[in-house]
């Protein structure tokens, strides 16, 4: 199975104009269905009065794809969103291409090129991650190993969910499920084995490239 693929880090909107019709872009990190139609029906109210509200999405879970040319002629909107985010192997995605009509017909070939335009716009401009199948750990340590404990993180490229600073520090991490065992052994040689481990799950996450 395969542990890694590319997705966004957080939400975009850009604008695209052609021929006096203005698309307006939005893209969100979904993981269901539901999430999708969620964020579908929030653009939808935000832009009740637009003359079309196209959406594709593309969620990794069951290779569940859709498209929609909402009132577009068929194939001319929603399949070219799909095609971009498919061709760019960009998963767990929903996006929503709004038109307000200019009033020049921009005929097949131009609506093509304009829905898959703003799409391209949006990868281009929007923040892209990795999603990961990775470990989640509850690391507790002593303040005088902080400072390694740091290091190692940058080095393993560990993203922190949660940090308490009591008595001893407490970090809750994510990091790719293929390096966990690499990471506890440096972890552990370089504090002298003064860090506890505690496995809580192995999930999906989000890390920067």
């Amino acid at each position: 199975m395969e542990e890694e693929y590319k997705t966004i880090l957080k939400s975009k909107e850009v604008v695209f104009v052609l021929k006096r019709s203005k698309f307006i872009g939005n893209i969100e990190y979904v993981k269901t269905k539901e999430d999708a139609l969620l964020f579908i029906s929030k653009i939808k109210t935000k832009y009740k009065d637009a003359t079309h509200n196209v959406v594709a999405y593309n969620i990794k879970l069951g290779g569940l794809m859709y498209c929609s040319d909402d009132g577009e002629p068929h194939g001319t909107a929603g399949r070219p969103i799909l095609d971009v985010l498919t061709k760019n192997e960009i998963f767990d995605v929903c996006v929503v291409v709004t038109r307000y009509f200019g009033g020049v017909l921009l005929g097949t070939g131009g609506l093509c090129y304009s829905y898959s335009s703003c799409c391209k716009k949006i990868i281009e401009e929007a923040t892209l991650c990795r999603s990961c199948l990775c470990v989640f750990l509850e690391l507790t340590f002593q303040y005088k190993n902080l400072k390694k404990i740091e290091s190692i993180f940058l080095a393993y490229n560990v993203k922190k969910v949660k940090e308490i600073y009591l008595q001893d520090v407490c970090f809750i991490v994510a990091l790719k499920a293929v390096d966990c065992d690499s990471f506890k052994e440096v972890v552990l040689e370089k504090t002298n084995g003064e860090v506890k481990f505690i496995f809580l799950k192995k999930d999906w996450e989000r890390i920067k490239l």
